[in-house]
């Protein structure tokens, strides 16, 4: 199954798929297939409540899957906490659209961050935030 993964989450070699392996391991990941495609997978952290990693296949991107993932994350797993995760900055060339998706899911901007070298964004959802996405 991970190695579907490279298919369409730019990845970084096998650090990335030990990576997701261990968090399925240990039951901080979400995973979504078709068949034998995978069409999405999420990582995270349970104390502090964060997403490690949200990835969705391509051609499954327009489905909300994204939000399927972060209602699941908010109603079983962190429910009640402040949820962060990090993307690219604004106007970096190589943001395929996750910044954006953020934003859309009530995700906040934060501070900029430099994280492996690289600049990047803190995004957060607020406890507050999250009641309205459950109910809306």
């Amino acid at each position: 199954m991970i190695g579907i993964v490279c298919a369409f989450f730019h990845t970084e070699g096998k650090g990335f798929y030990s990576k997701l392996e261990e968090s399925i391991d240990e039951k901080r990941a979400l995973v979504l297939r078709e068949g034998d495609i995978l069409i999405g997978a999420m990582a995270f952290t349970y104390s502090p409540g964060s997403i490690e990693f949200l990835g969705v296949h391509p051609q499954y991107r327009n489905r909300g899957l994204q939000k399927l993932f972060l209602d699941a994350l908010l109603e079983t797993y962190l429910p009640g906490q402040e949820i962060s995760t990090t993307t690219f900055r604004e106007q970096d060339k190589a943001d395929t659209g996750h910044r954006d998706m953020l934003l859309q899911l009530g995700f906040a901007e934060k501070e900029l961050l430099t994280e492996f070298g690289y600049p990047t964004q803190r995004f957060v959802l607020p406890p507050k935030k999250q009641e309205d996405i459950q109910h809306g």
